[in-house]
Order: structure tokens, then C-alpha cells, then sequence
């Protein structure tokens, strides 16, 4: 082999050897797809190259430190990955517990046949709950109705007279609170309505509290359970043949609030009475062989600063007006200030006329004058009447 075909030789083995080198270092970074080359755009220092392995992390020992969304590199005061908008599953919030108003349901526990029954659903303040739907179970059927918008529902009974076992019922729904009510409902065909009265309101103490129940027609009721609530206690009393029931009275001298309820009974409707009775005290301040005088009171407003009295009696023989006045103010329950009344009462009403006006004006200067001036009354009246009448033997 001449020079010159060496030299052409050794040229190609060279060229050969340099393609192959190349060759090999291009297959060596790129291996597929998963291969990634990142390259730092260049700035006036220089360029520098980053690669990253297939997982695309760096294989630079001192990699660039890069504020990803959700990532930080101060290891002092590390950000939460979920910082902003997003849920933090670090510090999960408990769900918001709803809490639902408290109901109930209400009804009388007797109906007439036929009749509608008024069903009351209420919240916890008593206010009532308009647009529900209610359902009534009674001998095995259930009703319902809808609430109206004082919270009424209405039932229509058509069931035989006797009593049934009753459940009401309210689902409830994502604002009140699901309730029930069982009840024995009694049903009346031929119903009887009664009515209460109170003999007086203006009660002595340690007398009693006379309770009357009749029919509407008026006829007496008798065998009957009345159930009275004065000063927070309540009291049992059964009515007597003449429909009377009694309450012995023994609180002190105030106006007080008193309910009286009859449940009912076979075809007698139920019925009620809410009042205020007056409690009084009555003090003997004098007598003689013909007359007492009694001190009455307080009747009226009792905390009032005005006091008035009223004197009757003092001429016995005027007596209607005196009795008639005496009987108004001591039932009066509500008035506007404190009032007192001295009563002369002749225990010897034979006499003439003028002997009897005497015996009266006799009390009232020995007992009532020195008396009232002792109260501070702002007025003190003496009721007359322009004619007399004899009282009735």
C-alpha cells in the first residue's frame, strides 16, 4: 500500500471513529420519550443546562429554587400546600350542626259529631307554625289537614259517640322539628253546654269562694269536679245538689287571680273561668248594746298613694243605698286607687226613725270620727239617701 492510499485510509478511519463517537452520545441522552432536557434561558453570565431524570426532577446537586403553586423552599416558615382557595385537608372544619325548632301539638280532648276539631300546631314560643300538613289517627284511620295561618288544623269527626284513643302527629321538615300527641278523645252526639258563675268577688277572709255550675239552660249540675287555682295551688271541689261547690279562703287581704275548670262529663261540655277576686280583712274597731262598726279594707288599687273611705249605715233606715254601694266596691276587683269603707251595722232596729238615725250618728262619732283621723284619708264620704225604708222582718 503506497503513502497516498494510507493517507485516504487513515482519513476514513478517522471520520468513521468521530461519526460512531457521536452516534453513541446522542443515544445515550435520548432514551425515548420519557427523556427530558430542560435548558435555563441565557443571560448575561452564560447559559446553563439542567437535566432532569424521567421523574422530571433535577439531577443538579444545587438545583434553582422555583416558587411552584403549592410548594415552598423556606423551611422556617413553610406555606400550607392549600393556602388561598383551596380546602385545607390539614385542619378539617366539623359540618355546621342544625339545630331545628321544637313543636307541639294541641287539641281539646272532646268533639262533637260532626263537628270539626281545631288542632293547634305551635314552635317553642307558642307562635303558630301556618302551612303544615297533620295527621289525625282515630279507630284506625288517619286524617290529615292542612295547618292555616293560625296554625289550625281542622278535623272533621264523624265517629260514633264514645271515646277513642287519638295520635296526632307532625313530621316535621328541615326547619321544625318532627312531634306527636296520643289523647282519649271523648265524642259527644247530644251535647250539653254549662256555664260558671261566681256568687262574690270581694271575699272576707276565712270565708269561702262560691262556685255555681248549671246548663246554659240554667239547671244545676251536681256530682260534678271542679278544679280551682288561686295564689299557685290548686284545689278539688265537688258540686252539691244545687250545683254549688265551696273554697274556704285564708290568704291575707289582695286582689288574686283565680281559674276554675270542669273538665266535662258524659254529654256536658267542658267549660272554664279565668278571674281576680278580692281578698278582704274586716276589723271591728267599736260597739254597743245597739250597733258595731267594722273598718273594711283595702279594697281597690292597693298600692295607690291616694286613700279614700266610705261611711254607710249611719242612717239605718237608708239602707238600700248603703247596702248597694257597700256591695259594688267590695266586689270591684279593678280600681283606680285605695279605697276603705266603715260599715255601722244596728244589731236593735226597733225604734222610730229619728231613734235609729240617733243610734247610727252615736257610732259614728264615738268610733268612726277618731278613727279616720288617725288614716290620713285624703276624702272620706258619708253615702244618704233622701228617703228611708224599713228593713224586712
Amino acid at each position: 500500500m503506497n503513502k497516498k492510499m494510507f493517507r485516504y485510509f487513515y482519513v476514513l478511519l478517522i471520520l468513521f471513529i468521530a461519526i460512531n463517537i457521536n452516534f453513541i452520545s446522542a443515544s445515550e441522552i435520548d432514551q425515548g420519550n420519557d427523556a427530558v432536557s430542560t435548558q435555563i434561558s441565557s443571560d448575561e453570565i452564560g447559559v446553563d443546562e439542567v437535566l432532569q431524570d424521567g421523574e422530571g426532577c433535577s439531577t443538579d446537586t444545587n438545583p434553582v429554587e422555583t416558587d411552584t403553586p403549592g410548594c415552598s423552599t423556606d423551611t422556617n416558615n413553610p406555606i400550607n400546600e392549600n393556602d388561598g382557595n383551596g380546602d385545607d385537608s390539614g385542619n378539617d372544619e366539623t359540618p355546621e350542626e342544625i339545630t331545628l325548632e321544637k313543636t307541639s301539638l294541641s287539641s281539646v280532648d272532646y268533639a262533637i259529631k260532626n263537628k270539626y276539631l281545631n288542632v293547634y300546631l305551635k314552635d317553642s314560643s307558642k307562635n303558630a307554625i301556618a302551612n303544615q300538613k297533620v295527621t289525625l289517627t282515630i279507630n284506625g284511620k288517619t286524617l290529615s289537614a292542612v295547618t292555616n295561618s293560625n296554625g289550625i288544623a281542622k278535623f272533621n269527626i264523624t265517629n260514633a259517640a264514645k271515646t277513642y284513643k287519638v295520635t296526632l302527629n307532625f313530621e316535621g321538615d328541615d326547619k321544625y322539628e318532627s312531634t306527636s300527641k296520643t289523647l282519649n278523645l271523648r265524642v259527644i252526639a247530644k251535647p250539653i253546654y254549662t256555664k260558671m258563675t261566681i256568687a262574690q268577688y270581694g271575699i272576707f277572709k276565712g270565708n269561702c269562694l262560691n262556685v255555681y255550675l248549671k246548663t246554659e239552660a240554667g239547671k244545676a249540675i251536681a256530682n260534678q269536679t271542679l278544679k280551682i287555682t288561686i295564689n299557685g295551688k290548686t284545689y278539688t271541689r265537688i258540686t252539691k245538689k244545687n250545683g254549688l261547690a265551696k273554697l274556704k279562703i285564708s290568704l291575707k287581704s289582695n286582689i288574686y287571680s283565680v281559674t276554675i275548670k270542669y273538665a266535662g262529663k258524659g254529654n256536658y261540655i267542658p267549660v272554664s273561668k279565668s278571674t281576680k277576686v278580692n281578698v278582704l280583712t274586716s276589723k271591728l274597731i267599736g260597739k254597743t248594746s245597739y250597733g258595731k262598726v267594722y273598718f273594711i279594707g283595702a279594697i281597690g288599687n292597693r298600692s295607690s298613694k291616694y286613700k279614700i273611705a266610705y261611711v254607710v249605715g249611719l242612717h239605718s233606715m237608708e239602707h238600700q243605698i248603703h247596702d248597694s254601694l257597700y256591695k259594688i266596691i267590695k266586689n270591684k276587683v279593678s280600681m283606680k286607687y285605695k279605697y276603705y269603707v266603715y260599715r255601722i251595722v244596728l244589731t236593735n232596729k226597733k225604734g222610730s226613725y229619728s231613734t235609729l238615725r240617733m243610734r247610727g250618728q252615736k257610732l259614728a262619732k264615738n268610733y268612726i270620727v277618731p278613727h279616720a283621723k288617725k288614716q290620713n284619708f285624703d276624702l272620706v264620704a258619708d253615702i244618704h239617701s233622701t228617703s228611708g225604708i224599713t228593713y224586712k222582718q
